[in-house]
């Protein structure tokens, strides 16, 4: 995802640079890295959903019930004498509120970005 960014940003920008004497980190740093920041953020959303909602990776490594995430601890709720839907329910909105927060504080950023665009003026 990052790469096809990174493919997107024109060479005028880069070569304007080199004529201005920037070396490549301030080419990266001043000017490729304010240009991909919507995916930055983006990658970041994602990459956070998917380690919050990863259930066979701790339900793998962790042996022990109180290390347990919530998403695998949900699972304890169901037994064979039946399921808790009550607590179910509840470990389920514990579990969305935090993407929902990631969610509102990265959209900003996200939106900002892609408004921006790379010329201004």
């Amino acid at each position: 995802m990052l790469r096809q960014f990174f493919i997107a940003i024109h060479n005028d920008y880069i070569e304007s640079a080199k004529i201005d004497g920037a070396n490549h980190f301030t080419i990266f740093m001043q000017i490729a890295f304010p240009l991909i920041k919507p995916a930055v953020a983006t990658y970041a959303i994602l990459r956070f959903i998917w380690t919050w909602n990863d259930y066979q990776n701790p339900l793998i490594f962790l042996r022990t019930d109180s290390l347990l995430t919530l998403q695998v601890a949900l699972q304890k709720f169901t037994s064979i004498s039946g399921e808790y839907y009550s607590l179910i329910m509840a470990g389920a909105v514990s579990g969305i509120v935090p993407l929902l927060i990631v969610f509102i504080i990265g959209q900003k950023s996200v939106i900002e970005g892609i408004t921006m665009g790379g010329i201004k003026g």
